[in-house]
């Protein structure tokens, strides 16, 4: 800023108190010579006014003097302040000419008042590629997962399906779940939450991307398993296959960025892999029993059975069986029904060999919905362990579970409804 600036507001006021000092002396003399001829007429016999009136007269050409140094002071001021802006601005300029050359070459020590939008957001891009710098393992982590989830978001959307659909849940999964459970736990051991996140991210992505992968590709190899007990092993083992590779690859990789190298990472990685092995094997395991429980088989089963209750609730009450039952063949995806009330009179041999002796309930052993279904199905061709039965009361439409008759005879066999 320049100087003279600073004083403006001083400076350029004096030109207005010069002109309000100004007609007040010039007034002064009008009235001093209005005073000096009601004077001469005042008689002399009265009063000798003679000495009065030139002393009047001396003050009026002194007055007159003062306009004159007034105006003459007036301009010696303007002309002062013209010179001292045109000097001061020739300093001003020179100091900013000085000034930008000093920070060209020292830009590091230049404040941030002086610096433009276009520079802070250099600076920013400056202090961005120097984190990098230091920080380039971290860096490196953070655009593998950006990668990651963007390649990831792109193949949701466009509706891939198979392996690439499972790979991309799992890098997403993983990296939100990762990054959170890293992050926090960082943080409660006293670290960073950051750094914990980024890793934990970089971690799940990966091992999620590959773990989906491998899953998906293996499940669709083997194909789905045929009873309970044989889609927990089926659950198990691919869940142990997947979750010891993926850890052993993220193991790996980590290693390797963190290092520079894998001499010495056999132990590590072999490590992880049983780990992920067991960990991924008892999920797994439960995931595969949980599918088959609640797969297409039991749904198929459930909206069939909802489906024949409707049809039964059509007829007059008096002809409306209590309950009534679809049995589903998971290998073949055949639906057979039943309905309660009676024993039917061709037991398929795998029933009878499971049929209680007796009981405590009024009514026959094989009375029941799930029995009659279950029946219907094996005089078919179906197999007893790849049934998957659901049932419902007729008229209200409810889950009917199991009596402790049928508890005994379809021990081990998918029952939806209990």
């Amino acid at each position: 800023m320049a100087t003279i600036s600073l004083y403006a507001s001083q400076i350029n006021q004096m030109p207005g108190l010069r002109a309000s000092v100004n007609p007040s002396v010039a007034a002064y003399t009008p009235e001093q010579d209005s005073m000096a001829r009601k004077a001469l007429s005042i008689n002399k016999s009265v009063c000798d006014l003679d000495e009065i009136i030139d002393t009047i007269r001396a003050s009026t050409q002194i007055q007159e003097r003062k306009i004159a140094s007034l105006d003459a002071l007036g301009r010696r001021i303007e002309q002062f302040a013209e010179n001292a802006a045109r000097i001061d601005n020739a300093v001003a300029d020179l100091i900013n000419k000085r000034k930008d050359e000093f920070y060209k070459e020292h830009s590091h020590l230049k404040p941030e008042c002086e610096k433009g939008n276009w520079e802070k957001f250099c600076d920013g891009v400056a202090s961005v590629g120097d984190w990098c710098a230091k920080n380039w393992k971290t860096a490196l982590k953070i655009f593998a997962v950006v990668v990651l989830v963007a390649v990831s978001v792109v193949l949701i959307c466009t509706g891939v399906g198979g392996i690439f659909a499972a790979m991309a849940w799992g890098a997403l999964l993983g990296a939100g779940i990762g990054g959170l459970s890293g992050g926090i736990l960082s943080a409660i051991n006293g670290g960073s939450f950051f750094e914990g996140f980024v890793n934990g991210a970089f971690t799940g992505a990966i091992g999620g991307a590959l773990g989906g992968g491998i899953t998906s590709g293996l499940t669709a190899l083997v194909g789905p398993a045929t009873t309970l007990l044989g889609s927990i092993a089926q659950g198990a083992g691919i869940g142990a296959i997947s979750g010891s590779l993926s850890n052993m690859a993220v193991t790996a990789v980590s290693f390797f960025i963190d290092n520079g190298t894998l001499d010495g990472s056999l132990g590590i990685i072999f490590s992880s892999g049983f780990s992920g092995a067991i960990a991924g094997g008892v999920l797994g395991g439960g995931l595969g029993g949980l599918s088959y429980k609640l797969g297409p088989a039991a749904t198929t089963s459930r909206d069939a059975v909802a489906s024949r209750a409707d049809e039964l609730r059509a007829l007059p009450r008096s002809q409306q069986p209590r309950a009534t039952s679809a049995a589903v063949d998971a290998r073949t995806g055949r639906v057979y029904y039943g309905d309660s009330g009676s024993v039917p009179g061709n037991i398929n041999r795998a029933l009878q060999a499971r049929m209680p002796e007796g009981g405590t309930h009024p009514w026959p052993v094989g009375n029941c919905a799930e029995f009659n279904a279950a029946n219907t199905a094996l005089n078919s061709g179906a197999r007893i362990q790849d049934l998957v039965i659901s049932t419902v009361k007729v008229r209200s439409g409810d889950a009917f579970p199991m009596c402790t008759y049928c508890r005994e005879i379809f021990d081990g066999i998918t029952v939806v409804s209990g």
